[in-house]
């Protein structure tokens, strides 16, 4: 049991985090970008983004890239 409870807890703060950096995204726009970091397609933006946005969306992407765990 204790061995589960480290990897909920491991998952948990992986989880948090990625929540922190999506969360400057409006909507799911995050989590496509982090799609779309993974090879996988997910169509165009329904709205462009503004360039404060497409700059956090570069900072995420580039920061995504590195961290992402399952590689």
């Amino acid at each position: 049991q204790q061995g589960n409870a480290e990897e909920f807890n491991r998952l948990e703060e992986l989880m948090t985090e990625f929540i922190r950096h999506i969360d400057v995204f409006p909507g799911p726009y995050g989590v496509r970008e982090a799609l779309g970091v993974r090879g996988i397609p997910v169509g165009a933006r329904a709205i462009p983004y503004s360039p404060q946005t497409e700059a956090k969306a570069a900072e995420f992407r580039e920061w995504f890239a590195s961290w992402y765990p399952y590689r």
